[in-house]
């Protein structure tokens, strides 16, 4: 690539705010980066877990590895189910870390029982937080603009079509682009009058699905 007379190679891929963008936008080089991250902090949490209680392991868990697992995955809300069943793996070995149980042990109960959404589910979560912040609260400045209610041109039995009229509506990218899930949470938790009240209704309805 030629600029101003100098010959640049063009990288395969960027580094940006520690997120890996590459060519193709797949995150492929991104997730492989954060899976060997949280690899290598769970190793040393599996061999110290036993020394502290379950509440600091849980601490020491959600602060040095889900927080690599959730940070700027709402970039990852078409990301390939190759790369999500990765990140979801390391959740599930995360779980059995904390909770002190073998290899074989189901994560799906022991996600429960931590009160942990999962990966997929963390995203939607994340996306609709955002979405919520910018209708109800214009906040951060420069995503309002970019939300567009979500109207229906099919008349229901459950009539969404008021709802789809109210102020806490539905965007295009809220969760995943499912209609019936961005509906679903257009019914649940439109109505919540503060951030934390959205917040708890939103986290039980995903763990109702």
């Amino acid at each position: 690539m030629n600029v101003a007379g100098s010959c640049i190679a063009v990288s395969e891929s960027l580094k940006l705010l520690c997120v890996t963008f590459d060519r193709t936008m797949s995150f492929d080089k991104h997730v492989s980066s954060v899976v060997r991250a949280c690899n290598f902090h769970m190793s040393g949490l599996r061999h110290f877990q036993s020394l502290v209680s379950d509440e600091v392991a849980h601490q020491i868990a959600c602060s040095i590895v889900g927080s690599r697992l959730d940070y700027c995955n709402s970039l990852l809300l078409k990301c390939s189910n190759r790369n999500l069943d990765k990140l979801q793996r390391v959740q599930n070995n995360l779980t059995r870390v904390v909770c002190n149980s073998s290899r074989l042990t189901p994560a799906e109960p022991l996600l429960r029982s931590l009160n942990w959404l999962s990966v997929r589910q963390r995203i939607d979560y994340k996306l609709a937080n955002l979405c919520y912040l910018a209708i109800s609260f214009h906040q951060p400045v420069y995503l309002p603009h970019l939300i567009h209610p979500y109207v229906t041109i099919i008349n229901t039995k459950f009539s969404f079509r008021s709802l789809a009229q109210h102020r806490h509506c539905c965007s295009s990218f809220l969760c995943r682009g499912t209609k019936t899930l961005a509906l679903s949470i257009l019914l649940s938790c439109r109505t919540a009058p503060s951030v934390n009240i959205f917040k708890n209704r939103l986290k039980t309805f995903l763990f109702s699905l």
